[in-house]
């Protein structure tokens, strides 16, 4: 009827925010904990976006009787420093994520917009990025504004500040060691483990 086609146009509409909200949530997880950049995970480019076939999940003993879900992230070579492998604990992220998604499928991307005429293809950054702009403004930010790479910097500012070995935490962010000594440096130089 026409008061149902009325209807179906906003519910698909809210359901196509629901579901970017929730990427966006996944978004952050994930990037904190892998420091790939933003398009390595979804993008306008097609090509580069993380696929469900470049997702490693494995099971890891770390003592007896704890183990730690890891997940091996394959980075496509068409990205801005070419394809390279990055080891992250968001196993049990990506194993929730899968679960979650409409589109599971090895050759489906991981970061798929789930309703509307884009469906099964990746979410547009843009989109994103106006979500967590939102939720920024309502957070009250004033100090600095962060943005999708923020959480690229946080990864890699706890990485240093754990005490990993700068070479393995340059590999990972796809970054010369000297470039991550520059932008870096500060950690490097506070951190006791360090000096």
């Amino acid at each position: 009827s026409a008061k149902a086609r009325n209807k179906s146009p906003k519910l698909l509409q809210q359901d196509l925010e629901k579901s970017r909200r929730a990427l966006l949530r996944w978004f952050v997880l994930i990037s904190c904990l892998s420091g790939a950049r933003p398009h390595e995970l979804t993008g306008e480019n097609s090509d580069a976006a993380l696929r469900w076939c470049d997702v490693t999940v494995k099971t890891q003993m770390i003592q007896p009787g704890k183990a730690a879900v890891l997940a091996i992230l394959k980075v496509r070579e068409m990205t801005k420093t070419g394809e390279r492998t990055v080891p992250t604990t968001a196993g049990w992220h990506f194993n929730q994520m899968r679960s979650w998604t409409r589109f599971s499928d090895d050759n489906d991307y991981v970061f798929a917009d789930q309703y509307g005429i884009r469906a099964g293809k990746p979410v547009y950054l843009d989109a994103l990025r106006w979500h967590w702009n939102q939720v920024i403004s309502r957070m009250g930010f004033t100090r600095f504004k962060p943005d999708l790479y923020s959480m690229r910097h946080f990864f890699a500012t706890r990485r240093l500040a754990s005490g990993a070995p700068p070479a393995l935490v340059a590999k990972s962010l796809g970054h010369s060691l000297q470039e991550l000594m520059t932008v870096y440096e500060h950690v490097l130089m506070e951190e006791e483990s360090v000096i």
